[in-house]
């Protein structure tokens, strides 16, 4: 029995001393023959939640600027729109069950308002239709934004160019998906002065 104890004894001590002395010939010859597999510690892994940024929160300013942007950049195109008489494009910045509000008519439907605005610009001869917005508002729960402010018609005769109605307006936009993000669901106005060209 301690002839067995003593053989195993040797036999682990060899083993050892063996795996030690491949272990540090293993990492000279790594030294010399820089071809040699390395062994790389990655270390723990770094998942996406670690390095992603946090939510910044955007102030209420903000989002009351690019509101009123995105605002009068689709009031610029509708008066350009009304001024060259383009019934297919004024068309597009309605939605399809959109009204429209003037103390002389009401229409609804957006072919009905754009062919209703398009005849008024004609007897008119209007050159210029501008809004300047004063208060917007959001609503996020039915995807609308209200819009309010002020506004000017202006016509043109015999080369003299005079203001033919001005007044107050209420828009209210019904925000959607691209390519037209903005369509108006209700567009009414309340002339405080009226003239004729």
């Amino acid at each position: 029995m301690r002839s067995t104890s003593r053989l195993r004894g040797v036999a682990l001590t060899i083993l050892c001393i063996t795996a030690a002395g491949c272990s540090k010939n293993s990492e000279d010859r790594r030294k010399v023959d820089p071809n040699l597999p390395a062994v790389v510690n990655l270390g723990p892994p770094i998942l996406p939640s670690d390095t992603a940024k946090k939510p910044v929160p955007v102030p209420g300013w903000a989002i009351y600027d690019s509101l009123q942007f995105v605002a009068i950049n689709n009031y610029a195109f509708m008066g350009a729109f009304l001024a060259r008489g383009d019934a297919r494009q004024l068309v597009t910045m309605y939605h399809p069950d959109a009204d429209l509000v003037m103390p002389n008519a009401q229409k609804h439907g957006r072919e009905a308002i754009a062919k209703a605005l398009i005849e008024q610009a004609k007897s008119q001869s209007l050159t210029e239709f501008n809004r300047r917005s004063r208060i917007i508002h959001a609503s996020w729960k039915d995807s609308t934004v209200t819009d309010s402010g002020v506004y000017e018609i202006h016509a043109s005769r015999d080369g003299k160019t005079r203001t033919v109605e001005s007044g107050k307006y209420i828009t209210t936009w019904h925000v959607h998906a691209p390519p037209t993000e903005w369509t108006i669901l209700k567009d009414e106005f309340k002339p405080s002065v009226t003239g004729k060209p």
